[in-house]
């Protein structure tokens, strides 16, 4: 194989293009995508998707030089999803995978992701993922529990914007990302795909470096987060046990308190958490937001 090659995709192997969102990343892009050119297993295109005109992504993809890559700039809603979404209707793939601009993959994640979707009936694949905090504290995140609607529902989603590879036609037919949904469109999404027919495969070993740091993720915590949990909420409610409900609509207004940009929006909000939950939580989110609102 001459020097540089890529090695080439078995005959019948599923075609995998790689969807990666930015938004003015261009050092922590460079390293997400050279951890997808660097897969065992080739990928067969990744696509790139800034949300903004950004010079310094082209030049990130034009110094790659590998005709594989491409950039796509979008218009439209804020957000990963619609990022996501734009990229994967440029794909030429059977399969789809994401991954977020400040994450990366151990070099045999596509090889073991192939590998659990050649059982059949296998329709996508998950792999736990390492959090990657400063000075380069590690914590890997497993799932104990199994990987179904009810538990996706009670105790969170396995699936993040990084570690799922999908078939393509599942993708679409459970109608891709909400774009509606800054915040929790990946349990969005694993709910759906939970529900549709197709095994959803988890591999054991954590292949997938996600990067927790300072300088802003893709989905940083504004009032849309409270937007996004009331979405996820309505649509999944009727999947929750009555605890869950609780727990969540606590969690919304809390949401709503840390984005109140008044103490009378603030106070509104802990007189609603005060119906939701025992009051020594609620005295705490008021001191929370006084130590806050103290340090504006």
């Amino acid at each position: 194989m001459a020097e540089g090659a890529h090695p080439p995709t078995a005959p019948g192997a599923p075609r995998v293009s790689f969807v990666v969102p930015t938004h003015r990343r261009p050092d922590r892009l460079r390293e997400a995508v050279a951890s997808v050119l660097a897969q065992t297993a080739p990928p067969h295109e990744v696509i790139v998707v800034t949300d903004v005109p950004d010079d310094a992504t082209g030049r990130v993809v034009d110094d790659l030089d590998d005709p594989r890559v491409s950039v796509l700039t979008r218009t439209g809603p804020a957000g990963a999803s619609a990022s996501r979404n734009v990229g994967a209707r440029a794909a030429t793939g059977s399969h789809l995978a994401f991954l977020d601009d400040d994450d990366s993959l151990a070099p045999d994640y596509l090889e073991r992701a192939l590998g659990a979707l050649a059982v059949p009936g296998t329709v996508a694949v998950a792999t736990p993922v390492v959090d990657v905090w400063p000075h380069d504290r590690r914590e890997v995140r497993r799932w104990s529990g199994p990987l179904d609607v009810r538990t996706t529902v009670e105790a969170g989603s396995f699936i993040t914007g990084s570690n799922l590879v999908i078939s393509a036609d599942v993708f679409w037919s459970i109608g891709g990302f909400d774009e509606s949904m800054r915040f929790q469109n990946d349990a969005d999404l694993a709910v759906r795909l939970l529900s549709s027919a197709g095994r959803v495969a988890r591999l054991a070993d954590p292949l997938v470096f996600v990067g927790q740091h300072g300088d802003g993720r893709l989905t940083d915590p504004t009032a849309a987060r409270a937007d996004s949990m009331e979405r996820f909420y309505d649509k999944h409610v009727h999947l929750m046990s009555w605890r869950t409900r609780r727990r969540y609509r606590y969690r919304i207004r809390r949401a709503r308190l840390d984005a109140a940009a008044t103490w009378p929006g603030r106070a509104r909000q802990l007189v609603a958490m005060a119906g939701l939950v025992d009051l020594s939580h609620v005295r705490r989110a008021a001191a929370k937001a006084a130590r806050t609102w103290a340090t504006r």
